[in-house]
C-alpha cells in the first residue's frame, strides 16, 4: 500500500512537473472528450487518453488506459515536445523501459529499465550537451553493482567496477577495470576542467592503488590495498609535501590501523602513533630540529590501562618521566612518581600520586642533586615537610 501510494504521488509530481501551473487542460479518449478526475467517464474503457492545454491546444500528456485502469505507455510533454515516456503497471509503478528528454533540444537525458519501480540492468543517463554522464547496471535488488561517469566532454570521470564486466559494449570495462589483464592497469579520471582528478590501479576489477590530485597537479592523496583489506595511505599538501601516512591491518571489522606518521611541511616527522590489536601502543612526538620531545607507551586494558611517558628537551636530555591512567574518553590523570629534570638532565622535581591522581609527596632537588624541599602534600594543597632540607 505504501509503495502504490508513493508511486501515485510521484506520477503526479512528474505530471505536475511537465505542466505549466494552473494549466487547464481538456482530455479525449478515442475521440470522446473525457474528465480524468472522474473515473465513471473512463471507467472500462480502453485506448490513448489524450490531454491538451486548453490555451495553446498544445499536448501535456499521452497515458494508456486499458479496461479503465492506468496500465501501459504514459508520455508527458513540455511545450508540445516529448519530456518523458514510461510505462506503468498495475500497481501504478513504473515497469519497463523509461526514458526522459530535454523538451528543447530532444535530446536523451535519462534511458533506464524499471522493475515495479526499482532499477535494473543498464541505464544512461546524458549531459544536455549529448555526451554520456554515466552508464550503470543495477542487480535484480535494484543495488548498482557498476558505474563509468563521464564529464561533458565524454571524459571518464568516475569508476566502479565490480567482479565481470557488466556494461556491454558502451563502455571499455575490460580495459578501465583490467579484466584479463597480467599487471593492474591504470586507468585515469577527470574532473570537468578536463585535468586529470585520478588515477586508480584496477585488477580483475578491484582497486589496488589510487592516487588523486590537487588542481595544480600536485599529488593529493595515495593509497595501495591488498587482497585482505590491509594497505596504505599518504596524504600530501597541495605544494606535494607528504604530510600523513598510515598503513591499515586487515581486520574482522574491515581494516584497523597499525601505524600512522604526520610530518611538517618542511618534511620532517612531528608525530607518530603504533597500534597493537586496535589498541595503541606506542606515541612518538619530534622537534623541527630532529630531537625526540616525548614517547608513550601503552600498557593493560579499560581502567588498568597505563601510560608511561617520557619527555625530552630540544638538546635530547631527558625532561620528565611518568606514568598516566585514562580517566574517562579524554583525560588522563597522574599516577605513581614523576620526575622532572632540567636542561642538563639533573633532577629537579619528584612527585608522588596516588591511584586516585592526587599529589601525596613532591621533593626538589638543587643542581648538585641535593634535596632541598621534602613535603607531605594533602587533599587541601596544605603541606607539611618530611624533613629538614639539606643546606
Amino acid at each position: 500500500m505504501k509503495n502504490t501510494l508513493r508511486s501515485v504521488l510521484a506520477a503526479a509530481l512528474a505530471l505536475s512537473a511537465s505542466m505549466p501551473a494552473f494549466a487547464l487542460q481538456d482530455c479525449e479518449l478515442d475521440g470522446k472528450q473525457v474528465n480524468p478526475d472522474n473515473g465513471a467517464t473512463t471507467a472500462g474503457k480502453t485506448g490513448i487518453l489524450r490531454c491538451r492545454d486548453r490555451d495553446s491546444g498544445q499536448l501535456l500528456r499521452e497515458q494508456e488506459l486499458k479496461n479503465g485502469q492506468y496500465l501501459g505507455l504514459v508520455r508527458h510533454y513540455r511545450n508540445g515536445k516529448l519530456e518523458q515516456e514510461y510505462s506503468v503497471n498495475a500497481r501504478g509503478n513504473r515497469d519497463g523501459r523509461a526514458r526522459q528528454f530535454d523538451p528543447e533540444s530532444g535530446r536523451l537525458l535519462r534511458d533506464e529499465t524499471l522493475a515495479d519501480s526499482r532499477n535494473v540492468g543498464l541505464a544512461q543517463t546524458f549531459h544536455k550537451n549529448g555526451q554520456r554522464a554515466r552508464i550503470g547496471f543495477y542487480a535484480d535488488n535494484g543495488e548498482i553493482r557498476a558505474y563509468a561517469d563521464f564529464n561533458t566532454s565524454g571524459q571518464l570521470s568516475g569508476l566502479l567496477c565490480a567482479d565481470r564486466p557488466l556494461l556491454g559494449a558502451q563502455a571499455d570495462e575490460t580495459t578501465w577495470c583490467g579484466f584479463g589483464a597480467r599487471e593492474a592497469v591504470v586507468t585515469t579520471l577527470y574532473g570537468n576542467d578536463g585535468n586529470a582528478r585520478e588515477k586508480l590501479s584496477y585488477r580483475e576489477g578491484r582497486v589496488v592503488a589510487a592516487e588523486s590530485f590537487w588542481r595544480n597537479g600536485k599529488p593529493q592523496r595515495r593509497e595501495t590495498f591488498d587482497a585482505n583489506g590491509g594497505g596504505t595511505e599518504q596524504r600530501y599538501d597541495e605544494q606535494g609535501v607528504k604530510r600523513k601516512e598510515t598503513h591499515w591491518l586487515p581486520s574482522g571489522r574491515g581494516r584497523v590501523k597499525e601505524s600512522e606518521q604526520e610530518f611538517h611541511d618542511s618534511g620532517a616527522l612531528i608525530h607518530e602513533q603504533r597500534w597493537i590489536d586496535g589498541l595503541l601502543a606506542s606515541e612518538r612526538h619530534w622537534y623541527l630540529n630532529g630531537q625526540l620531545r616525548e614517547e608513550s607507551s601503552f600498557e593493560g586494558a579499560g581502567g588498568a590501562r597505563l601510560r608511561h611517558s617520557k619527555q625530552y628537551h630540544d638538546n635530547g636530555s631527558q625532561a620528565f618521566t611518568g606514568d598516566f591512567r585514562p580517566e574517562g574518553r579524554y583525560n588522563e590523570i597522574p599516577v605513581g612518581v614523576q620526575q622532572r629534570f632540567d636542561a642538563a638532565g639533573r633532577p629537579q622535581q619528584e612527585s608522588t600520586y596516588d591511584e586516585r591522581g592526587r599529589l601525596t609527596r613532591q621533593r626538589e632537588f638543587d643542581a648538585a642533586g641535593n634535596v632541598t624541599r621534602d613535603d607531605a602534600v594533602f587533599e587541601d594543597g596544605s603541606r607539611k615537610a618530611y624533613a629538614t632540607p639539606a643546606r
